[in-house]
């Protein structure tokens, strides 16, 4: 395999929102960074500084850390999943 030098810079998580919850990101300043959010699976909305906008699977959204977020499930039978990829510190 070629060398992935740059993956151990950047952190990954995987999040399931659940039919009908909800995730926030960037609340507090000092923990918030640049972030790109990547769906999955299943659909919903998202919210940007006020701004709401449909999501679905395939879709790439960055976020800056100045930016708070919110992630809907707007479903009631399947989730939404997401990845989301940061700089570590």
């Amino acid at each position: 395999f070629p060398s992935h030098d740059n993956l151990d810079k950047i952190t990954i998580n995987k999040i399931i929102v659940l039919p009908l919850c909800n995730i926030q990101g960037n609340i507090e300043s000092k923990a918030a960074k640049d972030s790109v959010i990547i769906v999955l699976e299943g659909s919903g909305s998202m919210e940007v500084n006020g701004t709401r906008v449909p999501v679905k699977s395939g879709d790439v959204i960055q976020i800056k850390a100045d930016e708070t977020f919110n992630i809907t499930n707007d479903t009631l039978d399947s989730s939404l999943q997401f990845i989301s990829l940061f700089p570590k510190k």
